[in-house]
């Protein structure tokens, strides 16, 4: 299920407006029957502007489909971004996009955890590169769309408040780092959509 599904233009449009967390509002109760938690209200208006600014320069592809919260079918998964397209060689692709508001991240001995502020304080949680490449195992594997019509699946990850890369591109997780790079702030999340849709 997608929660929220449109073209660039009209996603830059309701950006624009400043209206793009009270659309994917709208969307959400209409397609779950449930209110959003202010908590999320919140990361979306925070995050979708950020992408907003991304997909507004003209560097990126036109023709860009955008879905916001497409629950993987089966699970409890829900990829923040999708982008979709065709790739510089013309075949169907899709950016997996997970977005994270932290500012700061921490190394840990765990594999594929990372330090962060969340909530109320410092927790263990997810590296959002394996939590990205994770989303691509689980639509390369259980989504007929995807087998049958050859979809080529980029995930990565937008932290669009982390400015200091160090721990989060830590050589302790290059295993997923290859698989799903990680991106901070705008000029290399427009070099993410760049390279994987254009």
């Amino acid at each position: 299920m997608i929660i929220y599904l449109a073209t660039r233009e009209v996603f830059l449009q309701h950006v624009l407006e400043q209206r793009i967390e009270e659309e994917v509002r709208k969307c959400y109760l209409e397609r779950t029957g449930h209110k959003v938690a202010p908590k999320e209200f919140s990361a979306w208006k925070n995050s979708l502007q950020c992408v907003g600014n991304v997909l507004q320069l003209p560097s990126i592809p036109r023709e860009l489909g955008v879905a916001i919260e497409y629950r993987i079918h089966n699970t409890s998964k829900r990829i923040d971004l999708l982008l979709s397209g065709q790739n510089a060689s013309g075949q169907s692709a899709a950016v997996i996009v997970e977005l994270k508001q932290w500012e700061t991240v921490e190394t840990t001995e765990l594999d594929g955890l990372v330090r962060t502020f969340l909530g109320r304080g410092i927790h263990e949680t997810t590296h959002p590169s394996y939590q990205a490449m994770s989303y691509g195992a689980l639509l390369r594997g259980f989504n007929t769309a995807v087998v049958e019509h050859a979809i080529q699946l980029q995930p990565c990850a937008y932290l669009h408040n982390c400015t200091e890369g160090d721990a989060i591109n830590d050589a302790r997780y290059q295993p997923y780092l290859d698989q799903a790079p990680v991106f901070l702030r705008r000029e290399n999340a427009e070099m993410a959509v760049r390279r994987q849709s254009g």
